[in-house]
């Protein structure tokens, strides 16, 4: 994929054409909080206007302060679009968990994709997913697949998961069967299982866990690449942590009480984890790369 800068007039010319666009009933979520950077946040955001269908709303949290040209580039979008964009404002920064909770109730459609803030949507998505979920009523949950990119070196990894319901709960005891940029789901569903949650690192995991729990409740991930997500040269470094493995056990705990997995499964994928928090970086890399991505 080329990454090329964002012009002011291709911006400009989609604000000026905004009402020309094919609008359906969903809403759109996002969470930006200090570390988000404005030239990746407007390169996603206008990847949001690009799509060949838009959301009726996009809600987006901030999550404690944010960077200033965020702010005021929104602004101005807002005085543009009416009141297309609602911002709901944290004074300190609550974490992911919390910001996605307080969004999916702010929320006024059935229906809500997610985006985060410094992703590329393709042009497609939305209408791809919305369709798919007018024709599978019974599905909760529809994601797709990603491929990374790096803002220096260009493209990355894909990130392949599984399309069917069948194959998803399988993988689902084991590792996250989703990528949670790529979803959208059905609100009411989402709220009748407590709604996301503050578990660091692991809250649409944990979500996913709670959601499919209900055999009623099906799900599926198209084969396309759906979103074009932005890692940065420390992702390797940043993954693990004290706290995540903590959050890891807990959520392998949850799965083993309610018999997802097996005592045995339970500690081989901690001790697994908790093995990759000592891994130095290149080692880490090279093992993402080899077992997790295609």
């Amino acid at each position: 994929m080329k990454l090329e800068d964002l012009s002011e007039e291709k911006a400009e010319n989609l604000l000026l054409n905004f009402s020309k666009n094919k609008f359906d009933d969903f809403s759109l979520l996002m969470s930006v909080y200090k570390n988000d950077e404005f030239t990746a946040f407007k390169r996603a955001f206008v990847s949001v206007l690009e799509n060949t269908v838009l959301p009726t709303e996009v809600v987006i949290i901030f999550d404690g302060p944010v960077n200033q040209q965020i702010e005021y580039w929104l602004e101005k979008i807002r005085q543009q679009t009416g009141q297309w964009i609602r911002i709901v404002r944290f004074k300190i920064n609550h974490g992911l968990g919390k910001a996605l909770q307080t969004g999916v109730i702010k929320t006024r459609n059935s229906i809500i994709a997610r985006a985060d803030a410094d992703d590329i949507n393709v042009n497609n998505r939305f209408e791809l997913e919305l369709n798919f979920l007018k024709k599978h009523p019974s599905v909760g949950v529809v994601g797709g697949q990603v491929k990374e990119f790096n803002q220096k070196i260009g493209d990355g990894a894909l990130r392949i998961v599984p399309t069917d319901d069948v194959a998803i709960r399988k993988r689902l005891p084991f590792r996250n069967p989703f990528n949670h940029p790529t979803v959208m789901f059905r609100k009411e569903l989402v709220l009748n299982v407590g709604n996301y949650q503050s578990h660091a690192g692991l809250e649409d995991y944990d979500l996913w866990f709670r959601l499919l729990h209900k055999p009623e409740i099906k799900s599926a991930n198209l084969k396309q690449v759906l979103v074009h997500m932005n890692v940065g040269n420390d992702l390797y470094a940043r993954r693990g942590g004290n706290g995540y493995v903590t959050e890891y056990t807990n959520l392998k705990w949850r799965m083993f009480m309610r018999h997802y997995i097996s005592l045995g499964a339970f500690i081989v994928s901690v001790i697994g984890l908790a093995g990759t928090v000592v891994t130095p970086p290149k080692v880490k890399k090279t093992i993402y790369l080899l077992l997790l991505r295609k």
